[in-house]
């Protein structure tokens, strides 16, 4: 029977990962990736602490480091792959910023013409829609451009810890992948193949758990939202595909810090960019688990919402 994947709102103020572990009545180890965290991954003893047990780190952000002087050449062209990923994302906010506000003006005009605006704001959406989905295809097409990071797995050091992140994944009793950076998370996750080692361990029945930034990527595309950051107002983008082992749903965690949840044209652009994918908002002390085909609470109401394309922010439904 596969394993069960669970998804938890932040662990601060409110952890939810000891209780989760329990009710999954898990036994062996709980492996954790903590690699979005960067320098600070080996400080793992908050997450002991939420989980109430020991952990066993993988350490996949320290094996990167580590790796680099080791394979100049590889890391030389992983680097200019990713000033180039930098690049392109520039050029697509330029596009994703006026279609945004066509579609969000639109919207706010819908009740002087419900017929005709619906027409045009349906393509408006559209076309938002055709930036991301050309974004994500061109990523993907880039990344085939450098054939030496494609291949990266016939070195023999970049094999042999890719072979130590699965030896380590399928002996786990679970494994839960936190929070921080959800880029460079992401991106050491599919370095090391945790794309296939996940996958494999998940078929082997070890129950996977994610929070933050780790919930994120466990999704099939990653959103980058942050309505007013102290730098000026952003647009939400998306960043890149994840893992695809969340299908269906797109997470916002911390929204009520990071989205304009009161405004209702803003929390109706987003909705709508991103159907039929379910739009989760997710708080503290949120935890989700799948019931009967769908993504149930067992955590408090006010955990997790979702957004809909009328502009609502409705509570996902609590488990019974």
């Amino acid at each position: 029977m596969p394993g069960p994947i669970v998804l938890l709102g932040p662990q601060r103020p409110t952890p939810t990962l000891g209780e989760a572990l329990d009710a999954l009545d898990v036994r062996g180890p709980l492996v954790v990736i903590n690699a979005g965290e960067r320098h600070d991954e080996g400080e793992t003893e908050a997450i002991a602490a939420a989980a109430r047990r020991d952990v066993t780190l993988l350490p996949l952000y320290r094996w990167f480091e580590e790796l680099q002087p080791q394979e100049p050449d590889l890391f030389a062209a992983y680097a200019e792959r990713q000033e180039r990923i930098q690049r392109y994302k520039e050029l697509v906010r330029v596009r994703l910023r006026f279609a945004l506000d066509a579609a969000r003006t639109l919207w706010a005009r819908l009740p002087e013409d419900p017929e005709f605006g619906r027409v045009e704001l349906d393509r408006a959406i559209d076309v938002v829609r055709k930036v991301d989905a050309g974004a994500v295809e061109t990523l993907d097409d880039l990344r085939e451009k450098y054939p030496l990071v494609v291949n990266r797995r016939e070195r023999s050091r970049v094999a042999d810890a890719c072979a130590r992140a699965r030896e380590v994944l399928l002996g786990a009793g679970a494994i839960a992948v936190a929070g921080g950076h959800v880029g460079v998370l992401r991106n050491r996750l599919y370095f090391f193949g945790l794309d296939h080692w996940l996958k494999e361990a998940l078929a082997a029945g070890i129950p996977l758990l994610g929070w933050g930034a780790g919930a994120m990527c466990l999704t099939q595309r990653i959103v980058l939202f942050y309505d007013d950051p102290p730098e000026g107002p952003s647009e939400a983008e998306v960043l890149d595909t994840g893992l695809g082992l969340v299908p269906r749903v797109v997470l916002f965690p911390h929204a009520r810090r990071r989205l304009r949840l009161d405004h209702p044209d803003r929390v109706a652009a987003l909705a709508a960019r991103f159907a039929p994918q379910a739009c989760l908002a997710m708080e503290s002390g949120a935890w989700l688990e799948r019931r009967r085909g769908r993504w149930v609470n067992r955590g408090p109401a006010d955990t997790a919402f979702v957004l809909q394309a009328d502009g609502q922010v409705l509570p996902l439904e609590t488990a019974r």
